[in-house]
């Protein structure tokens, strides 16, 4: 239940932690590559745990952190530097600031950009879902609509109908509905999501719809 996700989270900050305490008092130019690597991917873990329980500043100095770190050593991998700009846009959309929107909307399109260049056009997919979220908190209904419609388009044309982020996408367009009222068509989008992720062998995930569903809340 949500109880026990939450807890899984939390362990997962936990150990994040744990692991960061070990690397902490290192100067950046002294760790190699892989030191490196390891660290913004601790980072990672935090900022998507935070995220999801709310935490929503933690997370973003995270991000920020990260960012700052993979700015210093571009050649470390340059389609990483495009998935932390992608982090750090989705935290700023769901703190619903005008500031933060038009940060978010920035970073979103430097993502793209680095995307369309070393990451292949799955990754872009992943820009439009994001951009749907912000649309979404901004308001823009239609536009999410559209942009969550491109994003499950390209994922499912690069990745495959089968993947369980296809499931998810639908979760996100209940999200939409939902922030517009249409509480109808949110329910029937849920529902769907949850069965999507049945079958494509994500219970968990599944269970986490329907805990979204059951809230009336915006969840992802």
């Amino acid at each position: 239940d949500g109880t026990d996700n939450q807890l899984l989270h939390e362990e997962g900050i936990e150990e994040a932690e744990k692991g960061i305490a070990f690397i902490e008092g290192i100067p950046l130019e002294e760790l190699t590559q892989e030191q490196r690597y390891i660290r913004k991917n601790l980072y990672t873990r935090l900022n998507e745990a935070n995220r999801t329980l709310g935490n929503l500043e933690y997370s973003e100095k995270c991000m920020r952190m990260i960012i700052e770190d993979s700015e210093k050593f571009p050649e470390d991998d340059k389609a990483a530097l495009g998935w932390y700009y992608l982090h750090l846009a989705r935290v700023l959309a769901h703190k619903k600031q005008p500031e933060d929107f038009k940060e978010s909307q920035q970073l979103l399109e430097k993502s793209k950009a680095i995307f369309e260049k070393w990451g292949g056009k799955s990754s872009v997919g992943y820009v439009h879902m994001v951009w749907g979220m912000l649309r979404m908190n901004e308001g823009r209904y239609e536009e999410a609509l559209e942009e969550n419609a491109k994003a499950t388009r390209i994922i499912e044309e690069t990745i495959g109908s089968g993947h369980a982020d296809i499931g998810k996408m639908k979760l996100f367009e209940a999200n939409i509905y939902r922030s517009m009222g249409d509480e109808e068509t949110a329910l029937r989008c849920y529902r769907k999501s949850e069965e999507m992720l049945i079958q494509r062998n994500s219970p968990l995930l599944a269970q986490k719809v329907r805990e979204v569903m059951e809230s009336g809340k915006i969840g992802y």
